[in-house]
């Protein structure tokens, strides 16, 4: 490494242009970024980088320079990606951070990166795999409240159904939920690590790759709390296990 902490690229949001109009922005689109997955990051001895959806052609370039990344919330994917048309209910996405995305996720898997995909970052990681999206989960489909709606995160507990997860956060966990579409079938090369109690896959490990993924929000809980510490500690440790091999 050319630094002494593990760097990290943290990916970012697209705001379109209408939406940046919206918000009294200029009429171009714009890249944001969350500090609070830079505050976590960083708490764990990591130096966090931006990296803003581009080109898919600079992927891999991104892949060579950094040491790990972290998959950030946001829109939904454009169930095109996985081969399905889309639900009445699906939220307006951006395609240009769908393709960017999509493709770092698959040059980091086929490098062997660390990763951590967080929300949309673990659908997106899914996707990336050949896996594919439930386009909508509600209270009338029978499931939990996981924050649909609503701008306030719900809380439930999820079951951790996998000996490496359980290792490091115990049999059970309170998250916070803020989303409202999950994963459908399971990426080849990804494992269920942890449930909801409505049956949704809330975590996902990698088979053979360093790739952790949950569908709840880390940043945004306090420094301390299981739940939002333990990925990050994940992806560090990762980090220095490839270093020292």
């Amino acid at each position: 490494m050319s630094v002494s902490k593990p760097i990290v690229g943290v990916l970012g949001y697209l705001v379109s242009a209408e939406e940046s109009v919206r918000r009294s922005l200029d009429e171009r689109e714009h890249a944001v970024f969350a500090l609070n997955y830079f505050d976590k990051v960083a708490a764990f001895d990591m130096l966090p980088i931006a990296i803003p959806a581009v080109s898919p052609t600079t992927a891999a370039a991104y892949v060579d320079v950094v040491d790990g990344l972290v998959f950030t919330g946001g829109a939904d994917v454009d169930p095109e990606f996985y081969g399905d048309d889309p639900d009445p209910r699906l939220r307006a996405g951006i395609r240009r951070r769908d393709e960017f995305e999509l493709a770092i996720a698959q040059s980091a898997v086929a490098k062997g990166l660390p990763v951590l995909g967080i929300c949309r970052g673990m659908q997106v990681l899914n996707v990336a795999m050949g896996g594919s999206l439930l386009q909508y989960v509600g209270l009338e489909e029978g499931y939990l409240r996981h924050g649909t709606g609503s701008p306030a995160a719900a809380f439930h507990d999820v079951e951790i159904v996998d000996g490496e997860l359980k290792s490091m956060v115990g049999d059970r966990l309170t998250v916070n939920s803020l989303h409202h579409q999950a994963i459908r079938v399971l990426a080849s090369g990804l494992r269920v690590a942890a449930t909801s109690p409505d049956g949704l896959i809330e975590a996902a490990l990698g088979d053979d790759e360093p790739i952790l993924c949950v569908q709840w929000h880390p940043e945004q809980l306090a420094l301390g709390t299981v739940a939002g510490d333990a990925p990050f500690a994940w992806l560090r440790s990762q980090m220095l296990q490839v270093e020292h091999a």
